[in-house]
């Protein structure tokens, strides 16, 4: 019986406990739910910081080709800078120095497929060289070059075997040509280009779409002449490419979560 008193008498007295448990309780709750909000909303800042660094590398990349343009007549993409014809060799892309290439799903994700890929080799080996931090470019005709070489250090072939200096790796400078000494290679076109888009993988540019030549060959007639879209691209988030590489210049589109700035 005594127990039993003892026990209500604490029940009575403990009512305020009980109360402050079930605030405390309550605090915690919304406390835990406010936080989980918090986090979510720290990496959607991080997300899209990242889309926006990537919106303003391929827009830089971008200016800094159609400057090119402006101050030599020509677009970066030949092997040798000095043989800028139709008829001269020129490269299909230019890529970024660093990072790994993307998965290339263009004609998968496409609706009505077509058009070729974006000739991302499947074998990474082939592209190591020593001094890379990633995959190295393939400096063939037709294959890929650097966005750096061409619009910052004006080294168009391989720098490992070709250095500055040597013949036909570089653009004329401003200044070389006679007759007009503001025309030239007058760069860094790209002031601060990043090592690897944000997700870790290159940057590309079909650059190849630019070149009359391609065009012909495409075509097969020289009489009319196919009008592609020339864009700088980040594969996005999903580090794969959705986007065809040779798609008409008036019915252009991006696909997935491609991040493109459009030249041409």
């Amino acid at each position: 019986m005594k127990t039993l008193k003892r026990f209500a008498s604490w029940l009575r007295n403990s009512k305020g406990v009980a109360t402050s448990l079930v605030e405390v309780t309550a605090t915690v709750a919304i406390g835990a739910t406010l936080a989980s909000v918090a986090v979510g909303s720290a990496l959607d800042a991080i997300d899209n910081s990242k889309v926006q660094a990537a919106v303003a590398d391929v827009s830089a990349i971008g200016q800094g080709i159609i400057t090119f343009y402006k101050d030599n007549s020509f677009f970066p993409l030949f092997v040798n800078g000095r043989h800028n014809s139709v008829t001269d060799n020129f490269f299909g892309f230019l890529v970024s120095e660093n990072g790994a290439y993307p998965t290339d799903n263009s004609l998968i994700a496409s609706s009505g497929g077509g058009g070729a890929t974006w000739d991302i080799q499947t074998n990474p080996l082939k592209w190591l060289a020593a001094g890379y931090f990633g995959d190295m470019p393939d400096y063939q005709p037709n294959g890929h070059a650097s966005i750096e070489g061409h619009l910052v250090t004006n080294v168009l072939g391989n720098p490992v075997t070709s250095p500055s200096g040597a013949a036909g790796n570089f653009y004329p400078p401003r200044g070389s040509y006679v007759g007009d000494p503001q025309k030239g290679w007058a760069g860094p076109y790209v002031i601060a280009l990043p090592k690897t888009d944000p997700w870790g993988d290159k940057y590309i540019v079909n650059v190849r779409n630019l070149h009359s030549g391609y065009l012909k060959t495409l075509s097969g007639s020289s009489s009319r002449l196919p009008k592609l879209a020339v864009i700088v691209l980040s594969a996005g988030p999903n580090r794969n490419i959705e986007t065809r590489v040779d798609q008409s210049f008036d019915s252009f589109s991006a696909a997935g979560d491609d991040i493109v700035f459009r030249i041409k």
